[in-house]
Formats: structure tokens, sequence, C-alpha cells
């Protein structure tokens, strides 16, 4: 997971644009209310929880028409905790 984390400069420069393909990332909120209740806490938790939101947004950001929703209410299973996210997203999608 470490190379994913910090690979944020190689996905903007590198990876190819989608042009305006409609894209949406739908991610959890970063920074969890009680770090301590995953058994992970400091700094370093915290540094992690802030890149892999950064990589969210540059992969949202591959189109002109991309979008990033953050699930406030989410953990690592989106799709079952804020399912309306999901068919929000698929509404907007197809509503173009």
């Amino acid at each position: 997971m470490h190379a994913l984390l910090t690979a944020g400069p190689v996905v903007r420069e590198h990876a190819p644009g989608l042009g305006d393909l409609p894209r949406t990332v739908i991610t959890r909120a970063a920074y969890q209310p009680d770090p301590a209740a995953s058994g992970r806490t400091g700094a370093g938790t915290a540094a992690a929880l802030k890149l892999w939101a950064d990589r969210q947004a540059d992969l949202a950001g591959l189109s002109t028409r991309g979008t990033l929703v953050i699930a406030e209410h989410a953990g690592h299973h989106v799709h079952s905790d804020e399912p309306e996210q999901i068919i929000r997203a698929v509404r907007q999608i197809i509503a173009g």
C-alpha cells in the first residue's frame, strides 16, 4: 500500500487522461473520528490517511468530468455503509 500512497506525482504526470469520460470516485472520509478504535494511532496514520485522500482526488481528476464524493459515515465498505451514495452517483452518470 505504501507504493500507492506515494504514487501521486506518477498518477498526475504519467496516467493517461480520461478526457471527458464521466468518472466518480466515492471514498470514505479520510479522517476517522477515533483512529484508536482501529488500533492505529499517531501522526503517521493521519499522514497516510491524508495521502489516501489526495490519491482519491488524483483519480477523480483524470477526467474533466471527474467528481470526488466523500461518504462521511462509511468505513471500508462504502457500498454497504452508504448505498445511497452509490445509487446517486450512478443516476447522475446515467443522466449525463
